[in-house]
């Protein structure tokens, strides 16, 4: 529990930071971002007897994150920032996975985290969203059919209707 509460506590103060500062554009919003996700890469502690598994904690923390940056992209302070902060933000970061030679469950979890805020992000981006949207169904199209984890592709699929219903035309 310590574990899962630590990294709550981080994406909770980079939250907090950041509305304490007035952070609203788009790179600013991008690099917390980033700082939160990475919450996902750190180790697990020893396993204790009786003690959930590394992937109950993995999730239980990927929950936490998917949250916070749910409310980071609340603080993006016009439609055109949200729209930068996917073309600039998410869409690269799905991307990436391509080249990610190794799987782990730390990589698929921090997908996962990243196409559900993706998704959020599509349904608040507005009439601006069909500007972008070719360049966010390409690697979603990508994952669903080449990514390893069933999951991973689950979450792609799902973003993709998403993303389909998102777009005003």
């Amino acid at each position: 529990a310590a574990f899962v509460a630590c990294r709550a506590s981080i994406c909770l103060a980079a939250i907090k930071l950041a509305e304490a500062l007035g952070v609203s554009d788009s790179a600013s919003l991008i690099l917390v971002a980033k700082t939160m996700l990475n919450v996902l890469d750190m180790p697990a502690p020893a396993k204790g007897k009786g003690g959930p598994s590394e992937e109950e904690l993995l999730m239980q923390t990927a929950r936490h994150v998917s949250t916070s940056l749910r409310h980071l992209l609340l603080l993006a302070d016009t439609e055109s920032c949200l729209l930068e902060v996917i073309e600039q933000g998410l869409v690269p970061w799905v991307s990436a996975q391509f080249g990610e030679s190794l799987r782990s469950p730390q990589a698929d979890s921090r997908m996962s985290v990243v196409l559900e805020i993706l998704c959020s992000a599509c349904v608040s981006a507005g009439e601006g969203f069909g500007s972008i949207e070719a360049k966010v169904k390409q690697p979603l199209l990508h994952l669903v059919g080449n990514h390893p984890s069933p999951l991973v592709q689950l979450n792609a699929t799902y973003c993709m209707r998403v993303v389909a219903h998102s777009s005003p035309g």
